[in-house]
């Protein structure tokens, strides 16, 4: 595959996610995390603000200070407005 080939792709896919942050819904929710352990990103038991909901899952922002989409099921909902 040539270079050009790759980097359409990378380009396409790029505007791709551009495109489906559009389907983003912000919102102000806390919830709180229901894992079954402490991980790198979140704290079990540690409430965290929902930056918006995309696609049904939760942009949050992780004890390593990145923001990241996580299905809902690792969460309970304890402040939504």
């Amino acid at each position: 595959m040539s270079m050009s080939l790759v980097l359409q792709k990378f380009i396409g896919l790029n505007q791709k996610k551009r495109d489906d942050r559009s389907l983003c819904k912000k919102i102000a929710m806390k919830v709180k995390y229901i894992g079954k352990k402490d991980t790198m990103a979140f704290k079990r038991d540690k409430i965290y603000e929902v930056m918006s909901i995309e696609r049904h899952w939760y942009r949050i922002m992780t004890e390593l200070d990145e923001d990241y989409v996580f299905p809902p099921n690792l969460f309970e909902i304890v402040e939504d407005d």
